[in-house]
């Protein structure tokens, strides 16, 4: 990891001063910039600090250019504060250290410019006054070192200072599986095509490396790199870096663009972030209002979408999502600054705790609570991800691919089950993953359907499994993947599962009076007649109702009240129960099981017992052999 240093305060008070007399280096190089003597873009330098090469990026100072600077504060390390002795802290001071600090950026310096145009007594007053401005910041301890020009010795003590921070800092970057840079220039150079510039983070790149532009699917292969001016094969992280792309022209890829890792990134238009709303604010922030949000060297506008608050007022803090205008690509942690739509200027700052966000409702008390704590947790931007894929069934490669940073997914994946959000679903030796919302959604189908079944038939036991399956999920989950979502939902009581029917938990089959009639009329006939079963056209003749007996037959076999034996022969479920009995105390110990020693046991025809005996051999409880059967082990 390298170090990248860059300016920060108002105009004219010699940022771009300050670098060419501690690098040799003019940052102003537009022809604009060196005509009106103000910076207007970026400016990019090194400078030499115990024996490494440090990155500088000189920003400019003027309020119209704050998003230039905002760019250029994306992978700064350490801040160098310029504060002029003659003008003091100006509001462009204050916005710029607003924005350093919601960056994230905790080493910094403070330069007073200048000093040869200012009193000693003035100086004094600069610096009681940077002083009370910069209480309770990191820069509330840090040493404040005066330059001027007729003073060269004084910028050996701004390198000095540098130094001991450079020193301090600790390369706490973990190896990343992903490069990623936003583009903060685009240019093109004869003979060599398109250059982009930016901060590298993440995985090192070498050239060769194919990279992709977001947002789009676009590549390009890396025809060279540079760094601070020198060609070299290999960048780490952190380094301030010019990379040649092949095939590509500099329109196609612009400041705000993101190069990356092939397939590694997920591009958004809706994120969850925590906002922190500055204390200077003289307004509230509220609900659905329009601002900028700047990420990485990109700006887009959006909406506010206030998730636990009505408005946030001076200072405060919240959860929101951010209804960006154009696609952006962020990771969980990554930091962002919102300003004002009009006039412009900075309001806040911006957490992203979940880029791949779904639509939420406002207090919903759920994700709030999730929200909580969610800085750098994978896990909530994991359970997006897998709430979006849940209607494909995805498998844990499929969630891999789609997740978009390429990092390790495997212990917030075990997290998210073992609370419950994340069902885990193993079908042969191929696994899916389906998210709880997914299921609640589906389980409200389910029961919708459900319901208009037993409404329309009362006397049936429930709906099919497989048309469920076709109408409430997919014919693409598998049916041990389906039988098992059945099976949760039976635990959870919300449904009951008899054989391949499916009826809503609490539901029982109530009978009309002349139902119940009929039923009495069925199992006492059926009681009566024993091994000798009743035809149903015997039935029709004791039911007034033909359509109510069927009916009531159907429902009664259905039950398993009535087994089906063959064609129009059933016997009543007790008497069923007794020749199964039967046949398998006669088969005991290998015994042969004859037709004749059955007969013995139940009063019957032999028309029947070949009906018994057949129905036996075809539920696999015997097996014959020529005039006689054994029992299948």
């Amino acid at each position: 990891m390298s170090i990248v240093i860059g300016t920060a305060g108002h105009i004219d008070h010699g940022k771009t001063t300050l670098i060419k007399n501690l690098t040799g280096v003019d940052t102003d190089r537009l022809p604009e910039e060196k005509k009106r003597g103000i910076s207007i873009d970026l400016g990019f330098s090194y400078l030499n600090l115990h024996g490494e090469k440090v990155g500088i990026i000189d920003v400019p100072g003027h309020e119209k250019f704050v998003k230039n600077m905002m760019a250029g504060a994306t992978g700064i390390d350490i801040v160098m504060l310029v504060i002029a002795a003659d003008d003091g802290i100006m509001p462009q001071t204050r916005e710029h250290f607003d924005i350093v600090r919601l960056l994230g950026i905790h080493y910094g310096v403070v330069v007073i410019t200048k000093c040869d145009k200012a009193s000693k007594e003035r100086i004094l007053e600069v610096k009681q006054q940077i002083k009370e401005e910069l209480e309770g910041s990191f820069l509330d301890k840090t040493s404040m070192v005066e330059t001027s020009l007729n003073n060269p010795s004084s910028y050996e003590e701004v390198k000095h200072s540098l130094g001991e921070l450079v020193k301090t800092i600790k390369d706490e970057e973990q190896e990343k599986l992903v490069f990623r840079m936003s583009v903060d220039r685009s240019f093109s150079v004869k003979g060599f095509g398109t250059i982009i510039t930016g901060t590298s983070q993440g995985k090192d790149l070498k050239v060769g490396d194919l990279l992709q532009i977001y947002p789009g699917d676009r590549t390009a292969k890396i025809r060279g790199i540079q760094n601070h001016g020198v060609s070299v094969n290999t960048l780490s992280a952190g380094n301030r870096c010019a990379i040649n792309l092949a095939g590509v022209d500099k329109e196609d890829i612009k400041r705000g663009s993101v190069v990356a890792t092939p397939n590694s990134l997920s591009v958004t238009r809706l994120m969850d972030v925590e906002i922190n709303y500055l204390s200077s604010n003289n307004k509230v922030l509220k609900n659905n209002q329009r601002v900028r949000f700047h990420h990485g060297t990109k700006e887009i506008i959006c909406r506010i979408k206030l998730l636990d608050k009505q408005e946030l007022k001076a200072g405060d803090s919240g959860y929101a999502q951010l209804i960006l205008e154009k696609e952006l690509v962020g990771f969980t942690g990554d930091l962002g600054i919102l300003r004002n739509y009009s006039p412009m200027f900075t309001i806040g700052g911006v957490t992203i705790l979940n880029p791949l966000a779904v639509k939420a409702k406002r207090f919903d008390e759920k994700l709030i609570e999730t929200l909580k704590g969610g800085k750098n947790d994978n896990s909530i931007k994991l359970s997006s991800m897998i709430e979006e894929l849940s209607p494909k069934y995805p498998s844990f490669e499929e969630i891999k691919l789609n997740f978009g940073s390429a990092e390790d997914i495997t212990e917030p994946l075990k997290k998210l089950i073992a609370n419950k959000d994340v069902l885990e679903l193993t079908s042969l030796n191929e696994t899916i993953y389906i998210h709880k919302n997914f299921l609640e959604e589906k389980q409200i189908e389910l029961l919708k359907l459900l319901k208009e079944f037993h409404n329309n038939n009362p006397l049936l036991i429930g709906e099919n499994t497989s048309t469920l399956r076709n109408k409430v999920f997919s014919k693409k989950i598998k049916n041990k993947n389906y039988l098992e979502i059945l099976s949760k939902l039976e635990d959870d009581k919300v449904i009951k599962v008899n054989s391949n029917l499916v009826s809503i938990f609490d539901f029982e089959i109530k009978l009309s009076k002349d139902q119940e009639k009929i039923k009495d009329i069925i199992l006492k006939t059926y009681k009566n007649n024993g091994y000798k079963p009743p035809k149903y056209d015997e039935l029709s003749k004791l039911a007034e109702n033909p359509n109510d007996l069927k009916k009531v037959f159907d429902m009664m076999v259905l039950l398993g009240k009535l087994k089906f034996i063959e064609k129009d022969i059933f016997l009543l479920e007790s008497d069923y129960n007794r020749l199964m009995t039967i046949i398998n105390q006669l088969g005991q110990d290998g015994k042969e099981i004859k037709l004749p020693d059955v007969k013995a046991k139940i009063e019957t025809s032999r028309k029947y017992l070949v009906a018994f005996l057949e129905h036996s051999d075809k539920i696999g409880v015997t097996k014959r052999i020529d005039n006689t059967r054994i029992l299948v082990s």
